[in-house]
């Protein structure tokens, strides 16, 4: 169950291979059909979907249906409450309010659908640094390591990537230090 949607969250953010996305999440969704994960897998399985498709109609009327309350339904209403916002920078900015009100579920969440649904804008890398940041907050040092390192591999280009290695420094040097 795990593997499937880690599988299916690199095909969609990784790759950008929307079929395998759908595939992948398809089968995690027969093969465990009261995952967890179902909420967030509907929401990418919607966003896999062409636009304007009785696919994304049907995965919206899901989402709407089963979980009215998520904050899925509120990215896909189409009310001026839309939480990702027309611009990746309008995503970042309202995630960013979110981490400064220490709502770190809340913002990692919203970051990590904006960095899927603004993948191939210019500016989806200072969403990722946002999403390291989060990350080291709410999953411990492991998770913030290797999230660095995953930002290292997938915007080596990023004009944030020096900043990204002296994060990895700083918490490579905090994890020999001794607890006391």
């Amino acid at each position: 169950q795990e593997a499937l949607y880690t599988l299916g969250k690199i095909y969609w953010n990784t790759f950008k291979d929307s079929e395998k996305t759908v595939s992948t999440y398809d089968r995690l969704l027969k093969e465990y059909p009261s995952t967890s994960y179902k909420q967030e897998v509907y929401y990418l399985l919607y966003l896999s979907a062409q636009e304007g498709s009785a696919a994304r109609d049907n995965w919206k009327q899901k989402i709407l249906s089963e979980y009215p309350n998520s904050i899925y339904a509120r990215f896909i209403s189409n009310t001026n409450d839309d939480s990702l916002g027309a611009s990746a920078k309008e995503s970042y900015e309202k995630a960013y309010n979110l981490y400064a009100a220490g709502k770190y579920t809340d913002a990692l969440t919203l970051v990590e659908n904006g960095v899927a649904v603004y993948r191939n804008d210019a500016t989806v890398d200072r969403l990722a640094l946002l999403r390291l940041f989060i990350i080291g907050k709410i999953q411990g040092a492991e998770a913030y390591k290797s999230a660095i390192l995953e930002f290292m591999k997938l915007y080596p280009e990023s004009q944030y990537l020096s900043r990204t290695k002296e994060m990895l420094q700083a918490a490579e040097r905090a994890a020999v230090l001794p607890r006391n």
